[in-house]
């Protein structure tokens, strides 16, 4: 009950042509460590951003006691490719005694400020920050942004699945969402305006994504379908996410198809 991270990579964005032996990271700070034999402990919800030459890397960090918390850690672009797996003592980057989940970095500065998205609580909350060098004493803010919606798909509570995606329409933003009905995990999109983060174009009514597949509604966690990033290749969108919490998944869309729903609901 150690969660701990592999790497595997594809040429095509389907066909696995390598997958690592052994893991790429693994706990090795007392707040991702396990202080509960038998409990679950370990690194969690991968959310990877290149910026300029330097890969970033936030993930939730629990020792199987205290509130989850964020962690921030990186390695350069040139050790990431050449699999040198010289990660960055990580940093907690998310106040004490506060459950927070979910973080991932936008790949570019906003203002002159970098943008860190996490949750705090049951909404999708955004940080402006000077920098990126946290010194384990300062914490993000918890501007909140983007809240559940009561008698939806999305009533319980909401997250980020990965890093957002800049297109020419805005930031494209997936997510996913609780259910109060039925405690379903699924997966919706947001579209903001690519400066001001505030000025939201559109956000799906329905979800775009469910547990359907065998693989998806029956595992360690039924019915959930948990995305943590995705790619675009040839003009459609690859979303990578876990299935059931057991399996990894790929479900694809044409990005013009998905942009057009958005700017259809409107917000």
């Amino acid at each position: 009950n150690t969660s701990v991270f592999g790497y595997a990579e594809s040429k095509n964005g389907i066909t696995i042509d390598y997958r690592a032996p052994e893991p790429v990271y693994i706990p090795r700070e007392p707040f991702d460590q396990k202080t509960n034999p038998g409990g679950n402990s370990g690194c969690e919800d991968p959310r990877l951003t290149k910026i300029r030459d330097t890969i970033y890397m936030c993930y939730t960090a629990y020792d199987g006691k205290n509130s989850p918390r964020i962690a921030l850690t990186s390695l350069s672009e040139k050790d990431f490719l050449a699999l040198r797996w010289n990660w960055a003592s990580p940093r907690l980057i998310s106040p004490p005694d506060d459950d927070d989940k979910d973080a991932a970095i936008f790949p570019e500065k906003i203002k002159g400020k970098y943008v860190i998205i996490h949750r705090s609580g049951e909404d999708i909350d955004i940080s402006y920050n000077d920098h990126l060098n946290f010194d384990g004493k300062t914490w993000l803010e918890e501007y909140r942004w983007i809240a559940p919606r009561k008698g939806t798909w999305d009533s319980r509570k909401v997250g980020i699945a990965g890093p957002p995606i800049k297109t020419k329409k805005g930031w494209l933003i997936l997510y996913h969402g609780i259910s109060d009905d039925d405690g379903y995990y699924r997966v919706g999109a947001i579209l903001t305006d690519l400066r001001d983060l505030t000025k939201i174009i559109g956000r799906t009514d329905e979800s775009i994504f469910q547990p359907m597949a065998p693989f998806e509604k029956i595992g360690q966690v039924p019915n959930v379908v948990f995305p943590c990033g995705a790619v675009i290749i040839k003009d459609t969108l690859f979303m990578y996410y876990g299935g059931a919490d057991q399996v990894v998944g790929v479900a694809t869309i044409p990005l013009a198809r998905l942009l057009k729903m958005i700017e259809t609901y409107g917000f």
